[in-house]
């Protein structure tokens, strides 16, 4: 699996509102993406809830790790994505290092080696973060921004575009690829409660054309990779 997957298997994350709003104190956090290929998911989502609580445990942090999966990503569909979040990359490497000591941790490891198979994986920054719906769907737009601060400034025009047409309950994350990345930039994140309102909000925008004028302005600051639709299937 290539770096392409990654804008479409948005899986991805991001930053995690539990019900109705964002959970991290801190507006830009780091997200670890890892694409996994496996046959059991059911056990792998639950392994991965393990090592949550390990390090919640263990550690006293509070991790965040979700698995997403790919509903429409041409030939890599239904292939698996796992989001660690933390606040930092320093902060990362710090819990990675100490879970080395857990003892714990190795049989976990072992048991995560039988079921899955690793690809590539990406650090993310958050650079917008309105949240991320746990248990939701997500609509993600990769692409290569020329100028960042311009786009955002473009997002919030869009979203008062969606909350006239019925649709303030949808939540918009940009996140800028710090290491791994290849072949974009930034990828951008549309979170609704459910697959059934994310299909109605991209109904909504392509079937009313929306989006035409806003398209055509952010046109001038942004080209767009791939497109993707996800949903989360962590417990």
């Amino acid at each position: 699996m290539t770096m392409k997957l990654i804008p479409r298997l948005l899986a991805l994350y991001a930053m995690f509102a539990l019900g109705v709003g964002p959970s991290f104190a801190d507006p830009k956090p780091v997200i670890e993406l890892q694409v996994v290929e496996t046959n059991n998911a059911d056990a792998y989502v639950a392994l991965m809830a393990k090592a949550s609580e390990l390090s919640k445990v263990r550690a006293g942090a509070d991790i965040v790790r979700r698995v997403w999966v790919a509903d429409v990503a041409g030939e890599n569909s239904h292939k698996l994505l796992a989001v660690t979040v933390f606040p930092s990359l320093a902060n990362e490497y710090q819990l990675q290092q100490e879970a080395k000591s857990y003892p714990e941790m190795n049989p976990l490891l072992e048991q995560l080696k039988e079921i899955r198979r690793l690809g590539p994986s990406f650090l993310c920054k958050a650079v917008r973060a309105d949240g991320l719906y746990a248990g939701g769907a997500f609509f993600t737009v990769s692409m290569n921004c020329g100028n960042e601060e311009s786009y955002v400034k473009a997002l919030d025009d869009a979203k008062l575009i969606f909350e006239a047409n019925g649709f303030k309950d949808v939540r918009m994350n940009l996140w800028r690829f710090v290491a791994g990345g290849t072949t974009a930039t930034h990828l951008l994140v549309f979170s609704l409660p459910s697959q059934v309102r994310l299909g109605e909000f991209i109904d909504t925008i392509y079937d009313k054309a929306l989006l035409k004028d806003w398209l055509i302005a952010a046109a001038k600051v942004r080209t767009v990779v791939q497109t993707g639709i996800y949903h989360e299937i962590s417990k």
